[in-house]
């Protein structure tokens, strides 16, 4: 999936009014129950169900809705993955420019130019290029792990909207139930195990980015080592620009 940051800010707009929304149903079904609850005719069975039911769709609502708050104070974080993916891919070009400008072609050794400094200049210059190059490398692959989390985590969170406005959905059924003359008990019911199914979703959805943010951690400890390999940066340091004659 391809990362676009336009896109991310839509979806964090939609996903931010949708709980705000969530949570205004929530006020609207405890509204509605009491208004139903108020016709002298209901029996006093089902009025005694009805209420059941309505604090029983309000408490897992109100847990829903705390884990939504919760995963949404993580919604910027795509943003800034993506800002330094960006930052990276410019770090990989200057790398990369810097490598092969410090190839010996480009730096002028020749077979004409031979001798103790000549062996000293070509051994120094060769290392800075190896050095950029990694730097490249590196820059590159995490460019490319920050562009992939922040993809999977704007994927979680148009996910997350997607289930927030189904549970929406939900309440706003029950509240319809509620203000009709004749209750759909089994309506209401339902409308609990829409609930219960949206916060199920939620947290499979966490576990599915969890799984893939481990990965991505695990590729993040591969690039350290690489940054630390002295193959490219001995005792890892940059390489000696000076030569010793």
């Amino acid at each position: 999936m391809t990362y676009s940051l336009a896109q991310y800010q839509a979806v964090t707009e939609k996903v931010s009014s949708g709980a705000d929304m969530f949570g205004g149903k929530i006020d609207d079904v405890t509204a509605a129950c009491n208004a139903a609850m108020g016709n002298w005719w209901i029996p006093p069975i089902v009025r005694e169900t009805v209420r059941w039911l309505c604090q029983k769709m309000v408490d897992m609502a109100e847990s829903f809705w705390e884990k939504i708050k919760d995963l949404l104070k993580g919604v910027v974080a795509p943003a800034y993955m993506f800002e330094y993916a960006y930052e990276w891919a410019g770090v990989r070009g200057i790398a990369s420019t810097v490598a092969g400008e410090l190839t010996l072609p480009v730096v002028g050794i020749s077979q004409d130019w031979t001798g103790t400094a000549a062996t000293a200049y070509s051994t120094t210059v060769a290392p800075q290029s190896s050095a950029a190059g990694e730097v490249a490398t590196i820059s590159t692959q995490t460019a490319t792990a920050l562009t992939t989390c922040a993809a999977a985590a704007s994927a979680f969170y148009v996910a997350v909207g997607v289930i927030i406005f189904q549970a929406i959905a939900a309440l706003t059924a029950a509240v319809i139930a509620l203000g009709s003359l004749v209750f759909s008990l089994a309506g209401i019911a339902m409308a609990i195990g829409e609930i219960s199914v949206s916060s199920g979703l939620v947290i499979a959805s966490v576990s599915t980015l969890t799984a893939l943010l481990v990965a991505q951690a695990s590729q993040m400890a591969t690039l350290h080592g690489a940054a630390v390999d002295n193959t490219s940066f001995p005792g890892g340091h940059w390489p000696r620009a000076t030569p010793g004659i």
